[in-house]
């Protein structure tokens, strides 16, 4: 059963005197952006919850909008998920605004939600000057093309702060990161789509800070991979090779373990 609006009402008038709750998911309740807005305004006197999980109900821009100047007086909240929310361009421009001046919500979660090319760019911006977020996820917004990419891979050049980015099943282009990956040393984790170019795996090598790096092709020479685990730096722990295909994870020891004195030329389709 779905809550809906009136559901998120409820919760909503709940929450305004709870000091107890720390995360709440309502995931595929369609409580739209009325709900979203009744959430937002309880939140902005709410101290306690930490989380709020919003995936796949029917939100637009403009709840984005609500909860975006929520953002803005709340500093409480660390993680806020709008995956699968139609918010475009319009709701990843309020979110990128108030990046810029909350320092408490550490994780954005903006997978498919119809982010083109100006929202990226918009989000680049609040990622030059964003000193809070450290874990951001634009997978599947394939709408961004080269030149959102272009603009988040040179956001990451001068950002301090981000620790996760993912962009897998938005076409990234490998490529447009390889001078951002060369100069952040702050980047643990980086996902991309697709196969690897070898100018990225050259940086990849010389990059200080990069602990996981996450794959997830439908090409991809497997030992590709495991040759290019031997030269990375000792700052790298784990490498991290997703493929949906066989619906596993594949971690550094064990392609090292597997693949010892062997040459597998095998090729994920």
């Amino acid at each position: 059963m779905m809550i809906g609006p009136e559901g998120a009402a409820e919760l909503a008038n709940g929450l305004r005197g709870n000091t107890a709750l720390k995360r709440l998911v309502l995931h595929r309740n369609r409580i739209k952006d009325e709900g979203a807005g009744v959430l937002a305004d309880a939140l902005g006197v709410n101290t306690a919850l930490l989380e709020l999980d919003l995936y796949l109900n029917e939100i637009t821009g403009e709840g984005a909008r609500r909860l975006a100047d929520m953002l803005r007086e709340n500093t409480a909240l660390k993680v806020l998920k709008l995956d699968h929310n139609k918010i475009g361009v319009e709701g990843a421009g309020m979110l990128a605004n108030v990046l810029q001046c909350n320092m408490t919500l550490e994780e954005l979660g903006l997978e498919c939600t119809c982010i083109d090319a100006e929202g990226a760019s918009q989000l680049a911006v609040a990622l030059k000057g964003s000193t809070g977020l450290k874990k951001l996820n634009l997978g599947g917004n394939i709408l961004m093309g080269d030149k959102g990419q272009r603009k988040l891979a040179h956001a990451l050049r001068s950002n301090t702060e981000l620790k996760e980015l993912d962009m897998s099943g938005t076409g990234a282009n490998a490529s447009l990161f390889e001078d951002a990956l060369r100069g952040n040393t702050t980047l643990e984790v980086l996902v991309l789509s697709g196969p690897i170019p070898r100018l990225l795996q050259r940086t990849l090598e010389r990059n200080r800070g990069l602990r996981e790096r996450a794959i997830e092709p439908r090409k991809l020479m497997f030992v590709w991979c495991v040759q290019m685990t031997t030269a990375f730096p000792v700052e790298i722990v784990e490498l991290i090779v997703r493929r949906v295909v066989w619906g596993h994870e594949v971690s550094l020891g064990e392609l090292q373990k597997e693949e010892r004195g062997r040459t597998k030329q095998c090729v994920v389709m």
